[in-house]
């Protein structure tokens, strides 16, 4: 079947009744456009939430290792004076002991969080990177 066309010019040659496919390509291609936009706008909208997220979680971990160094100041307090009365008979090595795992663990603690701190300010320099990344 032959279709109806147009000549223009030399060899140029314009389907004019072409079942308006080229029409339908047209609006695919804008819808398809108008998804990725979508889609472009939603990745940066998670990332941006997941930066946030993450900006608010290394906020916290440096507010609790504040608190833990400070407390940490105690814990070393308890241990000298715990050494001392042991020394001078007046408490027990269990108590020594005790006293002594207390401090361990408030500084397991702190390295801990340093650990996480430095985990997620990494993570956040990743997200940023991304965002930046998507920007341009």
């Amino acid at each position: 079947m032959e279709t109806l066309g147009y000549t223009v010019g030399i060899g140029l040659r314009y389907n004019l009744f072409n079942g308006d496919r080229t029409g339908r390509r047209i609006q695919g291609a804008r819808l398809n456009q108008e998804i990725s936009q979508f889609q472009k706008q939603q990745s940066e909208d998670r990332l941006l939430a997941e930066a946030v997220k993450q900006q608010n979680n290394l906020t916290l971990l440096q507010d609790q290792l504040k608190r833990k160094e400070e407390n940490i100041k105690t814990f070393k307090e308890s241990y000298v004076r715990t050494e001392e009365r042991f020394y001078n008979g007046k408490v027990t090595s269990l108590d020594l002991r005790d006293a002594q795992n207390a401090l361990l663990n408030a500084e397991i603690m702190i390295n801990n969080l340093k650990a996480d701190i430095m985990r997620s300010s990494l993570h956040l320099e990743a997200l940023k990177g991304k965002l930046i990344g998507q920007n341009n």
